[in-house]
């Protein structure tokens, strides 16, 4: 049985740490970090595919118009485009620590 590995992300810019912080040192904002799993014990192939879920990938130009986000009344454009904002920042955080600080030629 492999031992769980975790570690703790900051869902505000995605700086990674061992142990849980109060307060991010890189971006300086309270509170936002999570645990997340990093490794679990191994499993068979089959088991991985058990808990997949069922579909196949889709070609963009194939998604149909119900999949995509509405505005709904609720919602000003300033607080979707804010989220959108938030998510994309948080997804490049992710992509740097994949990259583990190093630059990537384009």
């Amino acid at each position: 049985m492999a031992k769980v590995k975790k570690a703790y992300f900051c869902s505000s810019c995605g700086n990674e740490a061992s142990k849980w912080l109060g307060r991010c040192p890189a971006c300086g904002e309270w509170n936002t970090f999570v645990e997340e799993v990093l490794q679990r014990e191994s499993a068979s192939p089959s088991a991985v595919l058990a808990r997949m879920p069922a579909g196949r990938p889709v070609p963009v130009g194939q998604i149909k118009e119900e999949h995509h986000r509405r505005i709904d009344g609720g919602e000003s454009v300033d607080e979707v485009a804010a989220d959108a904002a938030e998510r994309a920042q948080r997804a490049f955080g992710l992509i740097e620590k994949g990259l583990n600080g190093y630059a990537v030629k384009a």
